[in-house]
């Protein structure tokens, strides 16, 4: 055969052995991680008898034709408003499928018998001053003619003054309920719990669940569904929680303790979907985001305040193979100038229940964490503290509430055991938020994958804080490496990754290591880059405690996150970038975090403010309505940091720069 017939025959079979293996490996994967349902628009109806207008404390209720509002006096925008001329109820008969791969829970949802044409039938006030609202929700004409009646109760809370409703479906049957709210066509939501991407025009699954390794990066997720099904996807957290945040603003937090979807993929509404036949929310009616957090925050209870040790200083993982081990680990740190505050053991070796190891560490004034899971007994433990983990509690079963209910039991049951601090966790659901110090950001690949790397990490810190979560941990070095033979290639840490996430974990609750393996590619240990890289940042975390301590506080009291989405600083700022990788630290430090392999130049837009650039000294001033656009060098040992010109913090960094400014040689 002439050469060019064979290449052109070769040029042929190429694409078709390759759509042929792809469609092989498709089909032999696990089905997706979550397929979820959400509700169809229907209309509202309010009947003559129903319509005016309604006290409820502070806030007027008003029913018209086609539409119902609430608004505060103190609010800037409706507190809640049904969706335009749609109902904001809609119920049905789910059916969902859970099945379990590997780790990795596996949620598929369909809906049937929808009911979504809403009426408002008549209302009614309670001795206690609460408004009731009756009605009836009935399948569209053309679907059939089921319906069923629904009632709701509205209420000024006491305490807070947040607006809270609870709305039911007086029929067992139906296992759907969906509570919508309008959105403006330019508003953004956030929040949503740990949400590795942003929330905002997607649907995110309110239960906790393994996370899975690569969560939609591609082609990792696919080869670990083949090989151990736990691939996971972009929604797949330990952390979610049916809380969001608006810009507009409005504010709105889900409880009980049924799984719930946050859902806004349809323009013009956000719902929530609980998997049961009633929903709870509490709506807060301040005239800033960050009041508004801090309302509903301070309402449900903050996170605990943690020891000094604990978030000052530097926390090393090690897996515990031996107690000799451990201590020549931390030797190894130490001969590079980094003395660790703590040390966090996988797995206590010997069996004094770390009498030995604990005794050992103490004489070189360093504490110890042990990992553990949730339900072990714990009495006899011989150490500082303990990070919960509990995926076997997370793998779900066709009882979804008993998973809950297990981890929210089994939790509180560890805490009430000891008297040491809980200082990480690495799952959470809505009645645990008071007890730990910090959750783990977790499990991130040691990469710069948007789906599952480093970038998703400063989208997990905001929208945290946003839900209630204000103290979160960044792992230097992430969590997860991957070693695959072959061409199935794998994820292995380098300098790069872990000098920009040391840069992150300044601003984390904890500056705390991820775990050396034999392979999971640079040595956090012995490689000397990497030490000096971690040390450099270190130093600015520690020159930062005064500013972190206040922002603690500010936390604990007041409910408001050290690290801030740009509309918890400048409420008014409409023009910014949901998705753009920065944040505020208090009010004073804008963040712009390099989370790009490579990136050694990125632009910047500076909020509204008089500003320093940390490493140039240069100010900018950026007067409102205006934006701040910058080019900037980002050498491996810098990152874009700017500080409010005048401020505590501003003297607090510029101090610091005097002293460890300098560039570190580092690998490109």
């Amino acid at each position: 055969m002439p050469r060019r017939q064979r290449t052109l025959r070769t040029l042929v079979w190429i694409p078709i052995l390759i759509v042929f293996v792809v469609g092989t490996l498709r089909v032999a994967s696990p089905p997706p991680a979550t397929l979820l349902q959400g509700p169809n628009r229907g209309t509202l109806t309010v009947e003559p008898e129903a319509r005016g207008n309604y006290v409820v404390g502070e806030y007027t209720v008003s029913l018209t034709e086609t539409n119902m509002t609430i608004i505060h006096p103190d609010a800037l925008a409706d507190v809640w408003s049904s969706p335009v001329e749609e109902g904001f109820l809609s119920a049905a008969t789910g059916i969902s499928q859970i099945t379990t791969t590997g780790n990795l829970a596996r949620v598929i949802e369909s809906w049937e018998g929808e009911l979504s044409e809403q009426t408002i039938t008549r209302t009614r006030f309670d001795s206690q001053g609460g408004l009731w609202t009756y009605g009836e929700l009935r399948q569209p004409k053309d679907q059939g003619n089921e319906s069923i009646g629904w009632q709701a109760r509205w209420r000024e809370n006491p305490s807070s003054g947040a607006l809270e409703v609870h709305a039911e479906l007086l029929s067992s049957r139906l296992n759907r309920i969906a509570f919508s709210t309008k959105m403006d066509t330019d508003e953004h939501f956030f929040g949503g719990g740990l949400a590795y991407t942003q929330p905002d025009q997607k649907a995110i699954l309110v239960l906790p669940r393994f996370q899975g390794v690569g969560r939609g990066d591609q082609p990792l997720t696919l080869i670990e569904d083949i090989l151990n099904g736990e691939g996971g996807s972009v929604d797949t957290s330990q952390a979610p929680l049916a809380r969001v945040t608006t810009d507009a603003p409005r504010t709105q937090w889900v409880t009980g303790d049924t799984p719930v979807v946050v859902d806004g993929r349809n323009t013009g509404r956000l719902s929530m979907t609980a998997w049961s036949n009633e929903i709870t929310l509490t709506m807060a009616n301040r005239r800033t985001p960050a009041q508004q957090i801090g309302q509903l925050t301070t309402l449900f209870g903050t996170m605990r305040k943690s020891p000094s040790w604990a978030s000052d200083g530097l926390i090393i993982t090690d897996p515990g193979t031996s107690n000799d081990a451990v201590l020549a680990h931390v030797d190894q740190w130490v001969s590079h100038g980094n003395k660790p505050g703590a040390v966090l053991v996988r797995e206590l070796p010997g069996d004094d229940h770390g009498e030995a190891l604990q005794t050992a560490l103490h004489e070189r004034g360093i504490r110890l964490i042990a990992t553990v899971t949730v339900g072990a007994n714990l009495d006899g433990f011989h150490v500082d503290g303990f990070m919960v983990e509990g995926a076997e509690l997370l793998q779900l079963k066709s009882d979804y509430r008993d998973v809950l209910q297990r981890w929210t039991s089994a939790l509180n049951s560890a805490t009430e055991q000891i008297d040491k601090p809980v200082i990480m966790t690495q799952a959470i659901v809505d009645d645990y938020i008071p007890i730990p110090m910090f959750i783990n950001v977790g499990n991130l690949n040691a990469n710069f994958s948007i789906n599952d790397g480093l970038p998703t990490a400063v989208s997990a810190m905001v929208n945290g804080g946003i839900s209630g979560l204000a103290f979160t941990n960044v792992t230097i070095g992430g969590d997860t490496t991957v070693n695959r033979p072959f061409l199935l290639g794998g994820i292995f840490r380098s300098q790069e990754h872990i000098a920009r996430s040391a840069q992150l974990a300044v601003f984390s609750g904890q500056y705390r290591t991820g775990l050396d393996t034999p392979t999971s590619g640079i040595q956090l240990s012995d490689d000397a880059v990497s030490q000096a890289q971690i040390n450099r940042w270190l130093s600015l975390r520690r020159a930062l405690t005064p500013i972190r301590n206040h922002l603690n506080d500010e936390a604990l009291k007041e409910g408001i996150p050290p690290v801030r989405e740009t509309i918890l600083v400048q409420p008014d700022d409409r023009s910014f970038n949901p998705e753009a990788p920065s944040f505020f630290y208090g009010n004073d430090i804008y963040v712009v975090p390099v989370v790009t392999a490579g990136q050694r130049e990125t632009t910047v837009d500076l909020p509204q403010g008089n500003w320093r650039n940390v490493w140039t000294g240069k100010t900018h001033l950026v007067r409102r309505g205006e934006r701040g656009h910058l080019t900037l060098r980002t050498p491996i040992d810098q990152f874009p940091l700017f500080t409010r010109v005048g401020t505590s913090s501003d003297t607090v960094v510029q101090r610091w720069i005097q002293r460890h400014g300098q560039h570190i040689e580092a690998a490109s």
